[in-house]
This record gives C-alpha cells, structure tokens and sequence, in this order.
C-alpha cells in the first residue's frame, strides 16, 4: 500500500501500482496488463483494486479522472 501523505492521501504509489494505473488510463484490457507486468490476470486485479482503494474511488474511469487531478499520471 503507498505511504499516506499529511492529507491522508498517499503520495504516491508502488511502482507495479503505478504502472498498473497508467495502463488503466490507457485503456489496456487486464489481460495485456499482466502480460506486460509479468503477472497472473488474478494479481493484476487485485492491483486494480488497491488503486481504487487508495484514490477512494467506485470505478476504474473515476479513479482514472481523480489520479489525473492528483498529478499521478
């Protein structure tokens, strides 16, 4: 999990997460996602869900649209 800023907010996110967030913002089915990532489909959405976790939000587009306002991707 990323480390949480003085907002409560974290900072910033792991790398694989990272990686896992702009992809999504890109769009990628999860199945090209763990393929570029070298990782099970399973793991790369337990990923997706920690993103969504972090940045509280209900969906993929809504996290994608609240980590652009943060300055994540």
């Amino acid at each position: 999990l990323a480390s949480l800023g003085d907002e409560g907010e974290p900072e910033r996110l792991p790398e694989v997460e990272q990686q896992v967030l702009e992809a999504m913002c890109r769009g990628t089915k999860d199945e090209i996602g763990a393929r570029q990532l070298g990782v099970s489909v399973r793991t790369y959405r337990r990923y997706v869900a920690s993103i969504l976790q972090s940045l509280e939000a209900a969906s993929r587009p809504q996290a994608a649209l609240l980590a652009r306002e943060r300055g994540w991707v």
